[in-house]
């Protein structure tokens, strides 16, 4: 048999990135090698489904001069009336994806990522066939006692990648939560879900609806930082990482020292790993 080689993107981008709100998240992942995944709550609501958490970390199929750019939103009625007119134009003039998931990140060849298991999301049209056939299929599973475990398991990890075309998201303004609208289609997502084997061996689930853990679901991320979980994190070599972004100068000085003074590597790869590091405030301007 051939070996696959993959053919490389034209209208997308040949790195997935990772982006995230705090330098520390960043320095985490250079000293741990790894990317811890995490619980996050996702609205299902379009498949009659409420109050499930997907185990994932989440990446964008961006090309680099696309990060700058402002995206379409909506803001509703109720959105508009907590707002001043001020605060409403503020959404819209900073609302590119780095604004949105953070403005430090890292990114990898998308060869490697497909490699660890990564996987693009299944965009869904709420009003197919396709979706309206998968609902009436998960009840039948849900209601059943004497089903398969391998159907089971078939038809409620689906969920972990399913994502609608388009909906609301969650954003802090002024400490103040609201909801835009968006095109979730934009962010090209790719998500990383642990391997099956290995979530059985730390006994972790893709899917979970429990009231239990979504009621505890940030002690049980900050849980899976330990040692305990490392086997489902997202491990790399430094030699994998192909860029990591920093929002400004300051920044890039910063996380320069942290490799240099922190990180214990060889000298030479620390050289090669500063020679990564790429300015937000640069790429908006320049690219």
């Amino acid at each position: 048999m051939v070996p696959y080689e993959r053919i490389e993107s034209v209208q997308s981008a040949n790195v997935l990135f990772h982006f995230m709100k705090k330098k520390k998240y960043l320095t985490d992942i250079l000293k741990r090698q790894g990317i811890v995944p995490r619980y996050c709550e996702e609205d299902m609501e379009y498949l009659g489904i409420k109050n499930v958490a997907v185990l994932q970390k989440c990446f964008c199929d961006l090309p680099i001069h696309k990060l700058g750019e402002n995206i379409k939103i909506k803001l509703d009625d109720d959105t508009k009336k907590k707002l001043s007119k001020e605060a409403q134009n503020e959404i819209y003039e900073y609302n590119t994806h780095p604004d949105y998931y953070g403005t430090y990140g890292i990114a990898f060849a998308k060869e490697w990522c497909i490699k660890q298991n990564l996987q693009p999301v299944h965009y869904i049209n709420k009003e197919s066939d396709y979706i309206q056939e998968y609902k009436t299929i998960y009840k039948f599973i849900w209601n059943k006692d004497d089903v398969e475990d391998i159907l089971c398991r078939d038809i409620i990890n689906r969920l972990a990648y399913f994502k609608p075309l388009d909906g609301k998201m969650k954003r802090y303004i002024s400490d103040q939560e609201i909801y835009i609208y968006k095109n979730f289609c934009d962010e090209q997502e790719w998500r990383y879900i642990p391997f099956e084997k290995d979530l059985q061996s730390v006994k972790k689930g893709a899917v979970v609806a429990k009231k239990r853990i979504l009621d505890n679901i940030r002690e049980i991320n900050k849980e899976l930082e330990s040692e305990e979980y490392k086997d489902i994190w997202l491990k790399f070599k430094y030699d994998d990482i192909r860029y990591i972004i920093v929002p400004n100068r300051s920044d890039r000085i910063e996380i320069i020292d942290y490799i240099n003074h922190i990180l214990e590597i060889p000298e030479n790869k620390k050289y090669i790993l500063i020679s990564k590091i790429l300015v937000l405030d640069e790429i908006r301007k320049d690219w």
